[in-house]
């Protein structure tokens, strides 16, 4: 794991006693940002090191790299001051205007871990359900990787129907932010950020916005719901019409 990191491998591989000790010794060598990865390296090691005691999937060098890199973004992200301030609570749906379609995704973290839930709703500026979609992935993967395949559920709905002009939202402050820039991403996710690009580069018009949980309501419960469901559905459960219309500004 280590032969794959750009920190010289002097300062990594010293001779100490304890890891009290070594963790000390990279104190005095490495930056504060540098000694934050490394240590989200062990704990992904230790992970991965527990999952294969148990006889489950574990991860590879490069993966433990890409997954702590991943996760250390998220986690400083979320404490970053220049995060958006929290929308107010009960902040409701807003509709697209004339002639676009907006399309809301949440990702659902399943079965103690052991599935993903992915749900997508696209509306149009009546507030109509023009389509919506509730599925189950039987993989275990962290939050983030659920919400980029709802991601790619948007993307690839908005294709397959031919709407041209779409506003996608989502609750997921690194996804959103992740889809919204110009570089190339170099996360996990990278294959799910550059086909969503790659897909919205072919239609008129894509925006994608930060919104409130619960001006995501509808997304979200459709996430949760594949708990029982197998793959697509087609006929909206009684509980989401009500959500469908009560989520609309009066």
């Amino acid at each position: 794991v280590w032969a794959l990191s750009n920190f010289r491998w002097s300062l990594l591989g010293v001779s100490v006693s304890s890891v009290e000790e070594w963790v000390q010794s990279l104190l005095l060598k490495l930056s504060s940002a540098d000694i934050n990865l490394v240590l989200m390296v062990c704990w992904v090691i230790w992970w991965s090191r527990n999952l294969k005691a148990l006889n489950k999937a574990f991860l590879f060098p490069q993966q433990v790299w890409d997954f702590a890199k991943s996760y250390l973004s998220a986690f400083e992200l979320a404490c970053s001051s220049q995060l958006p301030k929290r929308l107010q609570q009960h902040s409701p749906w807003i509709p697209p205007p004339v002639g676009a379609v907006k399309i809301n995704f949440d990702g659902a973290i399943l079965d103690n871990g052991e599935a993903l839930g992915l749900g997508v709703v696209a509306r149009d500026s009546s507030g109509t359900c023009l389509f919506w979609r509730s599925v189950r992935i039987s993989r275990k993967g962290p939050a983030i990787i659920a919400e980029a395949l709802a991601a790619r559920e948007v993307i690839i709905l908005a294709r397959r129907h031919l709407w041209q002009r779409v506003i996608v939202e989502g609750d997921c402050a690194t996804l959103m932010k992740k889809l919204a820039a110009d570089a190339l991403d170099q996360s996990v996710i990278r294959p799910l950020i550059f086909y969503f690009k790659t897909v919205a580069a072919e239609l008129n018009y894509v925006s994608c916005s930060l919104v409130s949980r619960s001006s995501n309501s509808v997304a979200d419960r459709l996430a949760k719901l594949a708990v029982n469901l197998e793959g697509n559905v087609s006929v909206i459960p009684t509980e989401l019409n009500s959500l469908l219309f009560g989520d609309l500004p009066v």
